[in-house]
């Protein structure tokens, strides 16, 4: 499925305030496994569809200057949809910051 850039900003909007409304306590980790449906440059956004209980679940997380990435890739310009990975991130006040992104 190719996006439009303009419904890339706006999943990745999207699934930042879902991943908000659904991460984990402010300060606390977690990770998940899934397939990167956007990475969004001007924002430093990736946007990862995976599963939580069974259920589909998007997480989208800003990418820091902090992030690590592990595996193939170098950094965000690196990763590109359709990439199978792993986000580590953590929710901070208003965002989700991804921790470590590795491309498997």
């Amino acid at each position: 499925m190719q996006f439009s850039r303009g419904l890339m900003v706006a999943l990745a909007a999207m699934a930042l305030a879902v991943g908000v409304a659904f991460g984990a306590e402010d300060g606390k980790g977690q990770a998940a496994a899934g397939k990167v449906v956007a990475v969004t440059d001007a924002s430093r956004t990736i946007v990862v569809e995976s599963t939580l209980g069974g259920q589909p679940w998007i997480i989208g997380a800003e990418v820091t200057d902090q992030t690590k990435f592990g595996g193939k890739a170098a950094g965000l310009k690196d990763v590109k949809a359709g990439d199978q990975v792993t986000i580590q991130w953590v929710r901070e006040e208003h965002r989700l910051a991804a921790q470590s992104i590795t491309v498997r």
